[in-house]
């Protein structure tokens, strides 16, 4: 169990360290990634008299206001041994 739950947050970690986060911070997504996650949620998880969201989580929280900008590179090293479960 402890490994399983190890190897789950190593690939959490490095699906958080893609590009976008690189490029606009921790917890960004593309509106249309949103839209994406949305519709899924509707289709898959919620009851069907659930109402879709009018906006995306991130026009009113903090998404993307944290920066790893100077722990970038040591965060992306400490991520390497999940990789290979992505490849």
């Amino acid at each position: 169990m402890a490994e399983r739950i190890r190897l789950g947050i190593g690939i959490f970690i490095i699906s958080m360290l893609q590009k976008p986060a690189q490029e606009h911070g921790i917890g960004y997504a593309a509106p249309e990634d949103y839209q994406s996650m949305t519709e899924l949620v509707m289709k898959y998880v919620a009851e069907q008299t659930d109402k879709t969201p009018a906006q995306s989580p991130c026009s009113r929280m903090t998404c993307g206001k944290i920066k790893l900008t100077r722990r970038m590179a040591k965060a992306m090293e400490n991520a390497k041994p999940y990789r290979q479960y992505l490849a």
